[in-house]
């Protein structure tokens, strides 16, 4: 069974002033942390994002969302269309 993982970066950074996934985290941005978990379960890694040409560094397939302006929905739409 091939498992697919969808990591949603999204976000407008109100709160945060920055993008929370990109922020360092014991020497690393969160987001790699969090793929870094992923890796060995998941099969295939994909991230869903309003700002895709943030994640490039991942080396891994980014999709904008196909919905902008809805949020973590968008974003959850966008996952599942593309997994």
């Amino acid at each position: 069974m091939k498992l697919t993982v969808v990591v949603q970066a999204g976000g407008q950074s109100r709160r945060m002033g920055s993008n929370k996934a990109l922020l360092p985290f014991l020497g690393k941005p969160l987001i790699q942390r969090v793929i870094d978990r992923l890796r060995p379960v998941a099969e295939e890694i994909l991230i869903t994002s309003n700002r895709p040409e943030d994640f490039e560094f991942l080396n891994l397939p980014v999709f904008s969302d196909f919905l902008p302006g809805y949020g973590a929905l968008g974003g959850l739409l966008t996952a599942l269309t593309i997994s």
